[in-house]
């Protein structure tokens, strides 16, 4: 079985640098077949993200967003290690969104433990991609894109 675990600020701010838009979570998750766990990771300043957070869990995510006072970049790799390790039993395949390299020990642990590890992601750097048994590439096509 197959978990998703992404970083939603992760691959907002990458989706930006490299798109000039944001994620489109639907079109993301359909190159990814069935999935036995989706959980989705962010930071959200009082109820910013509200509507955001309904959207991903129409869509069958498990959320975990973290308040924070103000906008910061906050680093999920800890939450994000301790559900994959939680979801180990019942996973053989763990797709990480996020480019990251505070996650390497979390892809080696995985490894060394048969786990298959892809992440899906934008801008991955050669540490991750070298680490890992396979990249996907966020793409326009995943994207909502700002024409305005």
């Amino acid at each position: 079985m197959t978990g998703l675990f992404i970083d939603v600020s992760n691959l907002y701010l990458c989706a930006g640098k490299d798109f000039g838009g944001k994620i489109e979570y639907k079109s993301y998750l359909a190159d990814l077949g069935e999935l036995a766990v989706k959980r989705a990771y962010g930071v959200r300043i009082k109820n910013e993200a509200s509507s955001f957070i309904r959207k991903l869990s129409s869509l069958g995510f498990v959320t975990k967003f973290v308040q924070v006072p103000k906008y910061t970049c906050s680093s999920l790799g800890v939450n994000i290690c301790i559900d994959v390790i939680k979801s180990l039993d019942k996973l053989s395949h763990v797709i990480i969104g996020s480019s990251s390299k505070e996650l390497i020990p979390l892809i080696q642990f995985l490894q060394e433990n048969d786990i298959h590890v892809t992440v899906f992601a934008s801008g991955i750097p050669n540490e991750v991609k070298n680490l890992v048994d396979k990249t996907i590439n966020v793409e326009r096509k995943h994207c909502e894109i700002d024409n305005g």
